[in-house]
């Protein structure tokens, strides 16, 4: 049963993932639009790179988000590069999603049902998200085989029970009145 709840809780965080970085993907080519505009670039390559960055950023922070472990952390600098390997493998997938949408065929005289944009938020998110899985997997198994301690004491977390004779006759209620 142990295998069924680690099964739920990577298919969980791969819808989250997907979820997570789909948005912030879409997100992330709406800021690469107000960059091109608000920059007064002109040329249509410029465009695209920014489209493809926005979406590949954005799908890799987006995964990050959902597959980071805060509570079996590793150390600030795995976590660094597990975010820059990250967005790298999202700009990677928006660049081929693009190039796989742009090399669509489309038949005279009708426009594309998935445009090209569209294909590279999927690209983005998809790669960003098996990259993802695969660190989660890997950073499970090293878990597994050395036992890390939590960065909190669970012994810290639970209030000390009092016993009811330290506040017996001392003026304090327990039961509720006044005395």
């Amino acid at each position: 049963m142990v295998w069924l709840g680690a099964a739920l809780v990577y298919l969980g965080r791969a819808v989250l993932g997907v979820l997570l970085a789909a948005l912030l993907s879409v997100i992330g080519i709406g800021i690469a639009w107000g960059m091109f505009v608000f920059w007064g670039a002109v040329s249509h390559a410029t465009l695209l790179s920014l489209f493809m960055t926005g979406a590949g950023v954005g799908a890799g922070i987006g995964s990050f988000a959902a597959w980071i472990r805060i509570d079996l952390a590793p150390p600030t600098s795995v976590l660094v590069v597990m975010s820059l390997v990250l967005i790298l493998t999202g700009i990677g997938g928006a660049w081929s999603g693009f190039q796989f949408g742009a090399s669509q065929d489309v038949p005279c005289c009708i426009g594309p049902a998935v445009g090209p944009i569209t294909y590279t938020v999927l690209g983005a998110t998809v790669a960003a998200n098996v990259v993802a899985l695969g660190m989660g997997l890997i950073h499970q198994g090293f878990v597994l085989r050395v036992p890390v301690p939590p960065r909190v004491h669970p012994a810290k977390l639970v209030p000390p029970k009092v016993p009811y004779e330290l506040f017996a006759g001392k003026g304090l209620m327990l039961s509720g009145g006044l005395r």
